[in-house]
């Protein structure tokens, strides 16, 4: 059964009291951080057999509200959003429910509390919550905010910088088509920056694309100090880290005497010669993907890469040229036909 009927971890600070309420006095909150339950899931479906045979085990949290046009007295839910809707489609009259008093802010703050380890929160979606929880609450600081949501603050401002990645980029990672890792290093950079990375960032796992997307902030930031544009066209190579079956290969060939199966060996032998201490510096350089070779094969796969992606661009555009050329070919048509008056069509015989 999914976590959202199990025993929940969430202690609400107010006072509570807990009854049945009815199913149809309950409102879902529109400041919900997930207001969309897909009903089609496999364990949205296992999970309603469920509550079908035994009912809802876990209460979910409300808060009671008065109506203020005719004092009508219903509840608006603050945490248990598929129990809610397993209720519903279960055919239940009632629920149990902690009922608890809370004003727009302890509101806010609670549904976040309440969501923060549940993975069906859209990460952005989530960020901008977190922002309306500072927004109402103007003293609260981060350092606050994070030791309530029992997160790092390194985790709260990577995840406040989430809303300034562009809208389609956002939709992206609460899709999950970028995760959040490469989001992160992602929001670092300008708009513009970040529709160029965009396709690595869906792409590349993050050992590879975070590296990428620092040297690309700090090579802007170099810039902007020594006052001149950014070379679009210059290879900056990017340190990674060997895979550590890799090094541990090395140290195997090396150790065996297998000198030519080592290619820290064939690059001493190459560039170093009898000197220990370019032997060392070329070997640091190897675990580090910087030696002579492996820049030569990345700046090769750079500028592949970076051709390939004008050259799609090149067709994206031609596509657009097409596409408006075409619209407004119709739309000419289109005049004309009014002008002339629309022609009787004929049936065929």
């Amino acid at each position: 059964m999914s976590s959202d009927n199990n025993v929940s971890d969430f202690d609400f600070k107010g006072h509570t009291t807990l009854a049945h309420i009815p199913i149809n006095k309950i409102r879902e909150n529109v400041e919900a951080l997930r207001t969309v339950v897909d009903k089609t899931d496999e364990k949205y479906l296992e999970s309603l057999d469920s509550v079908k045979k035994r009912g809802i085990m876990n209460p979910i949290l409300v808060r009671e509200i008065k109506d203020p046009t005719n004092g009508e007295i219903f509840y608006g839910l603050i945490d248990g959003l598929h129990r809610f809707n397993w209720a519903l489609d279960a055919g239940l009259e009632t629920i149990p429910a902690h009922i608890g008093s809370l004003d727009d802010a302890d509101l806010l703050e609670a549904q976040i509390l309440a969501n923060v380890h549940k993975i069906e929160t859209r990460p952005v979606q989530y960020t901008k919550a977190l922002l309306k929880i500072m927004g109402v609450n103007p003293l609260l600081t981060k350092a606050e905010l994070s030791s309530r949501l029992s997160k790092s603050p390194s985790w709260l401002n990577d995840r406040l910088q989430l809303v300034k990645l562009t809208p389609e980029i956002q939709t992206l990672v609460d899709n999950g088509t970028i995760g959040l890792a490469n989001a992160y290093a992602l929001s670092k950079l300008p708009a513009d920056k970040q529709k160029d990375l965009v396709e690595a960032a869906c792409s590349q796992s993050p050992a590879e694309f975070v590296p990428t997307a620092t040297n690309t902030l700090k090579e802007i930031q170099a810039a902007k100090r020594q006052g001149r544009a950014v070379d679009e066209n210059k290879f900056v190579p990017v340190p990674r880290l060997q895979r550590p079956v890799t090094l541990k290969d090395e140290l195997g060939f090396m150790e065996s005497g297998q000198l030519s199966q080592s290619k820290i060996a064939l690059l001493v032998d190459k560039y170093a010669g009898k000197d220990p201490i370019k032997a060392a510096i070329l070997a640091t350089q190897f675990a580090l993907h910087l030696d002579p070779e492996t820049i030569t094969v990345d700046e090769a796969n750079w500028r592949k890469k970076r051709a390939e992606e004008e050259e799609n661009k090149k067709k994206r555009e031609e596509e657009r040229k097409v596409k408006k050329e075409e619209a407004a070919r119709k739309a000419v048509e289109a005049a004309n036909a009014k002008a002339l008056g629309k022609p009787e069509v004929v049936a065929a015989s």
